[in-house]
């Protein structure tokens, strides 16, 4: 029988075995879908750290540090299309309160380092590059959670609450040192 028929009328149309083979690269692997899903993922990181930082214009450190971390995953959503990730569209509502909202970006940074883990190890042997690429942006989902954990251990739920009903008030030393000092993460909680 001859299977070089079949096959060259399911292939796109183009030159040798080479040509067949990325026709069959990404579904094959399933690297399509998983970039596309963690693009959609970074996307709405993205949307739901800008609106959870407009929410906190009252308290500018707070409000920098989101609008940072938001800047961060709309960077890392960038690197997923450079690698070939589909852009997927990404709609975020807003939460009840900025607690529930900062404690679900938590949880998204958590599940998003995961995936981006799941998508390195499909890929490690095949493509080290991309592997090495996706490893890179987990290492700063990860980095973005702890910051986001230390952004809640800093805070009341009641007093993030008063400050962006207020709208223009400014926090205290006395209401938040670690948030309100200059210091970062590491010396504030430590108090070196």
């Amino acid at each position: 029988a001859d299977l070089t028929g079949a096959a060259a009328s399911t292939a796109p149309a183009g030159r040798g075995w080479r040509r067949w083979l990325s026709f069959l690269g990404d579904e094959a692997r399933g690297t399509g879908p998983a970039l596309a899903d963690l693009h959609a993922r970074e996307t709405a990181r993205a949307l739901a750290l800008r609106e959870l930082a407009g929410r906190l214009a009252a308290v500018p450190s707070l409000s920098e540090r989101l609008r940072g971390l938001a800047e961060r995953a709309q960077a890392a959503a960038r690197r997923l299309v450079e690698v070939g990730a589909p852009e997927a569209p990404a709609a975020v509502e807003p939460d009840a309160t900025l607690w529930a909202g900062l404690r679900r970006q938590v949880e998204a940074a958590a599940d998003l380092a995961e995936r981006y883990l799941e998508a390195a190890t499909a890929v490690e042997r095949e493509q080290p590059a991309l592997f090495e690429t996706l490893m890179r942006l987990r290492s700063a989902c990860l980095a973005d959670r702890e910051t986001l954990v230390w952004l809640l251990a800093g805070w009341d739920p009641a007093v993030l609450e008063r400050l962006a009903a207020a709208g223009g008030a400014q926090p205290s030393a006395s209401m938040n040192p670690a948030i309100a000092s200059t210091r970062s993460p590491a010396t504030a909680i430590s108090g070196t």
